[in-house]
């Protein structure tokens, strides 16, 4: 399996271009407003600084937006960044809370995503019907794209309710993508452990799993994500 590297400076971005799928929990826990205002709102923050930064310093790469609960759904297929930075944090500013947290569901999805298949996957059971008679309107068509590099990064407040989201993202790394797991707010309610297993490894070998205790540390990490990664070959 691959490992990475730290995010490259912006001298060592010439010619790369990176597709990101933005992967965010909006499960009833993320209406908590133990962060100003909740912790939704500050996912949607930071991925909308994420968003900005991309525009300014790799406007060329690819950035799309899923949210999950006990299904997912596609908020905004992968489009470049610098052209279309309005359409994806008008897409971000309404995302609505879903119930339970079924990140194996919104793995499935990303990487639907970054396949250009976005919409195709379906949750299975209570959810797989619980979403057919919520869902307003089906995921918009997704077109595959091409990019040195594909990028989940996974936002959770909470523990997985379904789903195998281990042995879905075992599938996504062996095929080429790096996952970034990032757990917010408390450590009591994070499963650290599988946030861990999903994530991809540093060249240490440590997995690429942060937890982020406030508001501000989760912009500045998102900050920092807009720039590029080195792989280890």
């Amino acid at each position: 399996m691959k490992s990475y590297m730290s995010f490259a400076s912006p001298s060592s971005k010439e010619g790369l271009h990176v597709a990101t799928v933005v992967l965010i929990d909006c499960s009833p826990s993320m209406e908590e407003t133990d962060w100003n205002p909740s912790r939704l709102v500050a996912a949607q923050e930071a991925t909308r600084v994420l968003i900005e930064e991309k525009c300014r310093q790799c406007p060329e790469d690819y950035v799309g937006i899923v949210s999950f609960g006990g299904w997912a759904n596609t908020e905004h297929v992968l489009v470049p960044v610098g052209a279309n930075a309005t359409s994806l944090i008008n897409c971000l500013q309404k995302i609505q809370i879903k119930p339970a947290t079924n990140i194996d569901a919104g793995l499935k999805e990303a990487s639907a995503l970054l396949r250009g298949s976005a919409g195709v996957t379906k949750c299975s059971g209570m959810w797989g019907l619980v979403e057919s008679l919520l869902l307003s309107k089906p995921s918009v068509a997704a077109q595959p794209v091409t990019c040195d590099l594909k990028h989940i990064i996974c936002l959770s407040d909470g523990s997985p309710t379904d789903g195998n989201a281990e042995l879905c993202a075992s599938f996504i790394k062996k095929n080429g993508a790096l996952i970034d797991c990032i757990g917010i707010a408390s450590r009591d309610n994070v499963d650290e452990k599988v946030l861990k297993a999903v994530a991809s490894l540093d060249k240490q070998g440590r997995p690429r799993y942060r937890f982020i205790g406030d508001e501000d540390a989760l912009v500045k990490e998102f900050r920092s994500m807009a720039n590029h990664i080195q792989v280890m070959r």
